[in-house]
Protein backbone atom coordinates (compact mmCIF):
# COMPACT_ATOMS: atom_id res chain seq x y z
CA UNK A 1 0.00 0.00 0.00
CA UNK A 2 3.02 2.26 0.25
CA UNK A 3 2.15 3.31 3.80
CA UNK A 4 3.69 2.55 7.15
CA UNK A 5 2.56 0.30 9.99
CA UNK A 6 1.80 1.96 13.33
CA UNK A 7 2.66 -0.12 16.39
CA UNK A 8 1.36 1.20 19.73
CA UNK A 9 3.03 -0.63 22.67
CA UNK A 10 0.69 0.54 25.44
CA UNK A 11 1.10 2.67 28.52
CA UNK A 12 3.12 0.54 30.88
CA UNK A 13 6.72 0.27 32.00
CA UNK A 14 9.11 -2.69 32.11
CA UNK A 15 7.46 -4.08 35.27
CA UNK A 16 4.31 -5.11 33.39
CA UNK A 17 3.78 -8.44 31.66
CA UNK A 18 1.93 -6.66 28.84
CA UNK A 19 5.11 -4.77 28.00
CA UNK A 20 7.05 -7.99 27.53
CA UNK A 21 4.32 -9.23 25.21
CA UNK A 22 4.50 -5.94 23.30
CA UNK A 23 8.28 -6.34 22.85
CA UNK A 24 7.91 -9.89 21.56
CA UNK A 25 5.13 -8.99 19.15
CA UNK A 26 7.03 -5.92 17.90
CA UNK A 27 10.03 -8.10 17.08
CA UNK A 28 7.89 -10.45 14.97
CA UNK A 29 6.04 -7.57 13.32
CA UNK A 30 9.26 -5.68 12.55
CA UNK A 31 10.69 -8.85 11.01
CA UNK A 32 7.69 -9.09 8.68
CA UNK A 33 7.74 -5.35 7.91
CA UNK A 34 11.45 -5.56 7.03
CA UNK A 35 10.85 -8.55 4.75
CA UNK A 36 8.08 -6.66 2.95
CA UNK A 37 10.10 -3.45 2.63
CA UNK A 38 7.64 -1.29 4.57
CA UNK A 39 8.17 1.32 7.28
CA UNK A 40 7.14 0.99 10.91
CA UNK A 41 6.43 3.75 13.41
CA UNK A 42 6.47 3.07 17.17
CA UNK A 43 5.48 5.97 19.47
CA UNK A 44 6.48 5.19 23.07
CA UNK A 45 5.08 6.22 26.45
CA UNK A 46 8.10 5.22 28.55
CA UNK A 47 11.74 6.02 27.66
CA UNK A 48 13.09 2.71 29.02
CA UNK A 49 10.55 0.72 27.03
CA UNK A 50 11.45 2.83 23.99
CA UNK A 51 15.11 1.79 24.27
CA UNK A 52 14.23 -1.90 24.49
CA UNK A 53 11.75 -1.65 21.58
CA UNK A 54 14.33 0.16 19.46
CA UNK A 55 16.80 -2.67 20.04
CA UNK A 56 14.18 -5.30 19.20
CA UNK A 57 13.25 -3.54 15.96
CA UNK A 58 16.92 -3.14 14.95
CA UNK A 59 17.54 -6.83 15.61
CA UNK A 60 14.51 -7.81 13.55
CA UNK A 61 15.66 -5.76 10.57
CA UNK A 62 19.13 -7.32 10.87
CA UNK A 63 17.70 -10.83 11.07
CA UNK A 64 15.62 -10.12 7.96
CA UNK A 65 18.86 -9.20 6.17
CA UNK A 66 17.94 -5.54 5.80
CA UNK A 67 19.74 -3.64 8.57
CA UNK A 68 20.15 -0.65 6.24
CA UNK A 69 16.34 -0.35 5.89
CA UNK A 70 15.91 0.41 9.60
CA UNK A 71 14.95 4.07 9.94
CA UNK A 72 16.54 5.85 12.90
CA UNK A 73 13.81 7.49 14.92
CA UNK A 74 11.01 5.15 13.89
CA UNK A 75 10.85 4.10 17.55
CA UNK A 76 10.47 7.37 19.42
CA UNK A 77 9.40 8.86 22.74
CA UNK A 78 6.19 10.89 22.78
CA UNK A 79 5.00 11.65 26.32
CA UNK A 80 4.54 10.07 29.75
CA UNK A 81 1.16 11.79 30.13
CA UNK A 82 -1.66 9.46 29.13
CA UNK A 83 -3.85 11.82 27.11
CA UNK A 84 -0.97 13.82 25.63
CA UNK A 85 0.36 10.50 24.33
CA UNK A 86 -3.04 9.54 22.93
CA UNK A 87 -3.50 12.94 21.27
CA UNK A 88 -0.10 12.63 19.57
CA UNK A 89 -0.77 9.09 18.35
CA UNK A 90 -4.26 10.02 17.13
CA UNK A 91 -2.82 13.00 15.28
CA UNK A 92 -0.29 10.73 13.61
CA UNK A 93 -3.06 8.33 12.55
CA UNK A 94 -5.13 11.13 11.03
CA UNK A 95 -2.18 12.75 9.23
CA UNK A 96 -0.27 9.71 7.99
CA UNK A 97 -3.11 7.22 7.47
CA UNK A 98 -1.02 4.10 8.26
CA UNK A 99 -1.87 0.89 6.42
CA UNK A 100 -2.24 -0.98 9.73
CA UNK A 101 -2.53 -0.07 13.40
CA UNK A 102 -1.34 -2.67 15.89
CA UNK A 103 -2.10 -2.20 19.60
CA UNK A 104 -0.26 -4.49 22.01
CA UNK A 105 0.38 -3.94 25.70
CA UNK A 106 -1.52 -2.39 28.60
CA UNK A 107 -4.15 0.22 27.82
CA UNK A 108 -6.62 2.06 30.02
CA UNK A 109 -9.10 4.86 29.23
CA UNK A 110 -7.01 5.67 26.16
CA UNK A 111 -7.99 2.41 24.46
CA UNK A 112 -11.35 3.74 23.31
CA UNK A 113 -9.83 6.89 21.78
CA UNK A 114 -7.09 4.94 20.00
CA UNK A 115 -9.46 2.28 18.67
CA UNK A 116 -12.02 4.78 17.40
CA UNK A 117 -9.41 6.88 15.60
CA UNK A 118 -7.69 3.80 14.17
Amino acid sequence: MGRSVLYVPGLSDMSEVGTFAAITILYRLALRVAEMGCDIDVPCYDPVVMTVLDGAARDAYSKAGRPDAFRRGCVHYVSAQQFAYVAAVNGYMLRERPAANVYMGSFYADSLLLAETG
